[in-house]
């Protein structure tokens, strides 16, 4: 029996544009041939980059933003943080905000059915 679910791919990428860019302009390509619902997530700073008046932003009903957050969500200095401790704050705060996302997705019945991250996401 086929299943009749929609496809939700979330996005989890790393707050840097090298990052960015390309998962963006992959999650978009990938909205446009396939018809799967596509969520985009980056840290909260990057995301205020993307979008400095709002905090989650809806593209059309298939294809939002949502942040994740971490302990630097107001910006990175990477002259005062350290990158070793972002790293780690990011695996620790960053895994328990993707975790609430998950959770959110699928209590507005759009469960996420795979993800796709950078490979600092891992």
């Amino acid at each position: 029996m086929e299943d009749k679910r929609q496809r939700h791919l979330l996005f989890v990428t790393f707050p840097a544009h090298g990052h960015i860019n390309p998962a963006l302009r992959l999650a978009k390509r990938i909205a446009r041939t396939s018809g799967a619902r596509i969520t985009f997530s980056t840290a909260h700073h990057a995301h205020l980059h993307m979008f400095p008046s709002s905090l989650d932003h809806q593209v059309n009903e298939f294809f939002s933003f949502i942040p994740y957050r971490n302990d630097f969500d107001d910006s990175l200095d990477t002259m005062t943080h350290d990158f070793s401790h972002y790293m780690l704050q990011c695996n620790k705060q960053g895994s328990r905000s993707l975790s609430s996302i998950f959770d959110f997705l699928a209590d507005v019945g759009c469960p996420v059915t795979c993800v796709i991250y950078s490979f600092f996401m891992s």
